[in-house]
């Protein structure tokens, strides 16, 4: 086994032992780019001037404040996720670079605005059946996903079924799926809406993954609204 080079580390944006009173405005930038609405009730307010909140925003501030100090998720500027070389002749504890690099990504709920009904039947989409899919006895099982929840069901055979199933247990082209159904396209049109809403059937357009991959897919990968984007920070280290 080889021992990887270099390992993944995160850092807080904020040491541990520092005071608010002394990083006041590095945490106010933090705070502008999460929560306006917060940003706007300090952006006025000194370091010295900090009693003059009212509670309800003091206790807001003092959650973002820990959280740029004891939580290293890299979300935002709040925290930065870098490498380190593994180098066991090099003594002493990792040093951060001061430089960050910083990447911004669509959100994810972007992706639903994506997908309209002039998308569906292009001649050239692929269509295929779900990867837990499995039929037994003329009954097919499947599991679907349901606000967070993962749960089993079924669906009973019939012959124009069947078909559709075993013909997309391959990707398919929607032309391929005309030419097989012929004059009963509308017939099996309505199916396969119906198993789209089950989650038994997937076509190209569906985000069934994550990051720029699927938008670029979309032709869409430019960042048109920044409010629903969000960044990702990185800082490498080496041991000094």
């Amino acid at each position: 086994m080889e021992v990887a080079k270099h390992i993944i580390c995160r850092a807080c944006s904020l040491p541990k032992d520092s005071e608010l009173v002394s990083y006041w405005e590095p945490l106010k930038e933090l705070i502008k780019e999460s929560s306006q609405v917060l940003f706007d009730k300090i952006a006025h307010i000194g370091p010295i001037e900090l009693d003059k909140l009212d509670k309800r925003t003091r206790v807001s501030v003092e959650r973002y404040f820990n959280r740029a100090r004891f939580r290293p998720v890299p979300y935002g500027k709040f925290s930065t996720a870098g490498l380190l070389p593994v180098n066991s002749e090099i003594g002493g504890e990792p040093i951060l670079d001061n430089q960050k690099q910083l990447f911004s990504f669509r959100d994810w709920s972007e992706a639903k605005k994506l997908v309209g009904p002039d998308m569906t039947w292009t001649d050239e989409l692929l269509w295929r059946t779900q990867a837990t899919l499995y039929s037994s006895n003329g009954t097919h099982y499947f599991f679907q996903d349901t606000e967070g929840q993962t749960e089993l069901f079924s669906l009973e055979g019939f012959p124009e079924l069947d078909q559709l199933l075993s013909f997309c247990s391959g990707p398919r082209k929607t032309k391929e799926l005309k030419e097989m159904a012929g004059n009963d396209w509308n017939f099996y049109r309505d199916i396969i809406m119906q198993l789209i809403e089950l989650q038994v059937l997937t076509n190209s357009w569906q985000p069934n993954l994550t990051g720029d991959d699927y938008f670029q897919r979309l032709g869409e990968a430019t960042i048109e609204n920044k409010a629903t984007a969000y960044t990702i920070a990185f800082r490498h280290a080496h041991q000094g």
